[in-house]
């Protein structure tokens, strides 16, 4: 974890140049408090090992605040959503919709239209119901498909990996 931009001076802790005392002073408690040079470091970092064309993409449901999603967008990273109102939030502060990826089970037409008409990088499509509401809507994102191959493995009974040597050659 990277507590760089957290610091003591006097005794008094503080997040980049913001007094933490001070504030709980003039706030309710408890709240949180994120750097945001923190935050764009580790944006840099998560890009440094990727090609120009690769996409990194922050998952929304960890953290939908907007101020933090917007620090997120600025730093170039796209943003995997799971709703209709994650999308919502990540068009209201201006993201690029061919960086937003739609993942997640149960969209409803209407989260799949909105998808479509903002002509988003990628649809998860997650089964054969919402590929059929997505014909229904006559639109032709682009979309992927997650699949369970319904494999046994012999791992966590969540997990279950596929590996092909023809995978590599590809």
């Amino acid at each position: 974890m990277n507590l760089k931009h957290f610091n003591f001076k006097e005794g008094v802790l503080y997040s980049e140049d913001s007094n933490l005392l001070e504030l709980s002073n003039s706030l309710e408690t408890p709240f949180y408090v994120y750097s945001a040079e923190t935050i764009r470091e580790n944006c840099r970092s998560y890009k440094a090992g990727l090609s120009s064309s690769d996409l990194a993409c922050y998952a929304v449901k960890a953290n939908s605040n907007l101020s933090i999603l917007s620090l997120i967008k600025d730093e170039g990273l796209g943003f995997d959503v799971v709703s209709g109102g994650e999308l919502k939030r990540v068009l209201k502060i201006g993201a690029d919709p061919k960086k937003i990826v739609f993942s997640g089970v149960g969209k409803s037409k209407e989260e799949l239209k909105l998808a479509c008409d903002n002509e988003i990088f990628s649809i998860n499509v997650e089964s054969e119901y919402e590929l059929e509401l997505l014909e229904e809507l006559n639109k032709t994102p682009r979309i992927s498909f997650r699949i369970n191959p319904d494999i046994a493995a012999e791992s966590h009974p969540y997990i279950c990996l596929l590996y092909t040597s023809d995978a590599a050659d590809e």
